[in-house]
């Protein structure tokens, strides 16, 4: 979050929350007068699976290579010096 915090102007906090919402969410069907409407709720990362965060941090790191061009390490990889 620091590096597209950094990046942005935004605050880890704010990020962290705008990304939960693009990519960690979960759709609710309501059922209303007029029909069904779909509603995206954002999951918390604390609830997820090692599968599902993998996948979330990997839609983040695609995300921000392709509209930022931004590059975000794995946690394993070392950050190159430029």
């Amino acid at each position: 979050m620091k590096i597209i915090s950094d990046e942005l102007g935004y605050s880890p906090a704010q990020i962290h929350e705008m990304l939960r919402e693009e990519f960690l969410y979960e759709v609710l069907h309501i059922k209303t007068r007029d029909g069904i409407t779909q509603k995206k709720i954002a999951k918390s990362t604390t609830e997820i699976t090692t599968t599902e965060a993998e996948d979330y941090y990997s839609s983040i790191r695609q995300w921000a290579s392709i509209t930022l061009g931004l590059w975000i390490p794995e946690p394993h990889e070392e950050t190159p010096i430029v």
